[in-house]
């Protein structure tokens, strides 16, 4: 926060490239910070923010204002509905809820983008993402026969459109397939699918 308060009225007197200059030249260059994130799985996730785009965020007011904004202003997670930890019969008594609980846990930057939009949107954009993170994990997993793989990839859209299947689910990815708690309960996408509007 100090580093933010020092740099920035540096970008008022001089330009962007000697403010960097200065900020590097006092040792107030951030050094590369490394953010780890874990999944359920615990496998560990490794991103660099590099300094270059943090500084460049500080001689930008708009742009460190909107992401201060964005950063505070989280939405409620449909999610936050769910216990910490749901159990299938959480999932089954609110669908629209789990979807929300395997759309953060497959991805936090699309997760948080998509519940900005609006509700209606919200709710299509979520379901239809899972089903392709769905369709993704199972071409992606390569514990999987191939031939099992190619029926699955070819049928897929049938499985969800038929509502028979309302109840389906998938158990035969490996264990360690990251996305595979989503394909076990994929019934509750299915399910938020066929209650989506036709138009």
């Amino acid at each position: 926060m100090w580093i933010a308060l020092f740099s920035f009225p540096f970008s008022f007197f001089f330009s962007k490239e000697e403010t960097n200059t200065i900020v590097y030249k006092l040792n107030i260059k951030i050094f590369s910070t490394q953010i780890i994130s874990s999944n359920n799985t615990s496998n560990y996730n490794k991103r660099t923010m590099t300094a270059s785009a943090i500084v460049s965020s500080l001689l930008r007011p708009s742009e460190l204002y909107s992401l201060i904004k964005f950063k505070l202003s989280t939405p409620p997670s449909p999610a936050s509905l769910l216990p910490r930890q749901p159990t299938p019969e959480d999932f089954k008594s609110n669908t629209r809820a789990a979807c929300y609980h395997f759309l953060n846990l497959t991805s936090r930057s699309f997760a948080r983008v998509i519940q900005e939009l609006d509700e209606e949107l919200r709710d299509v954009v979520c379901i239809y993402y899972l089903i392709l993170r769905g369709l993704d994990t199972i071409e992606d997993d390569m514990t999987l026969p191939f031939q099992r793989k190619k029926h699955l990839l070819k049928t897929f859209a049938d499985i969800i459109k038929d509502e028979k299947n309302l109840n389906w689910s998938f158990h035969e990815n490996g264990e360690s397939e990251k996305d595979r708690d989503l394909l076990i309960h994929f019934y509750v996408v299915i399910q938020e699918f066929h209650k989506l509007r036709p138009e």
